[in-house]
């Protein structure tokens, strides 16, 4: 059950990618890979190897709407990590998930896998296509967090492009 007295909402620096540095190693490989847009592309690699600027790099080259969410150990609280990912499409979506952040600050908890689902189902009612980035993957735990990326996984939204950067592989 998720229960909050206020909305949580992400500090909007966690909303956009970090800025590139100017001497930034392009890897036209790599990109070339994310280029192909699949419905899922995990980036692994440990702390140090380029994962987010590779990603920023390639974002700046594609013509697709984005949302960002950087990650941290804050993001464990499933309140937090919805609201999160519902503050991040909203960036591409104006008024994205309200009904779910209208929730999130109910008196009354609302559960989980509920609220989960209904960003799914919200997210199925896009027909465009766009890429969703979660970067440090790695700092989340909570297993309910984890079957929400499952779920969106087994049943990718029809234009999301899933961009995942940790620093070792999620649980399955």
């Amino acid at each position: 059950m998720i229960q909050a007295a206020d909305s949580p909402s992400p500090r909007r620096i966690k909303l956009r990618p970090p800025r590139l540095p100017e001497d930034v190693v392009v890897r036209p490989r790599l990109l070339a890979r994310l280029n192909r847009m699949a419905a899922l592309s995990l980036i692994v690699a440990p702390a140090g190897y380029g994962k987010t600027t590779l990603v920023g790099n390639w974002l700046l080259q594609t013509t697709l709407p984005f949302a960002w969410l950087a990650l941290d150990d804050s993001d464990n609280d499933p309140a937090m990590f919805l609201a999160g990912l519902v503050a991040a499409l909203a960036t591409i979506y104006a008024g994205f998930g309200a009904d779910i952040l209208a929730s999130l600050g109910a008196p009354q908890s609302v559960p989980f896998a509920d609220l989960a689902t209904r960003l799914i189902n919200e997210l199925n009612d896009r027909a465009d296509e766009f890429i969703l980035v979660l970067d440090d993957y790695h700092a989340i735990r909570q297993p309910q967090i984890h079957q929400l990326l499952v779920d969106l996984v087994a049943y990718p939204p029809r234009g999301m492009h899933l961009v995942i950067t940790s620093r070792h592989d999620p649980p399955r």
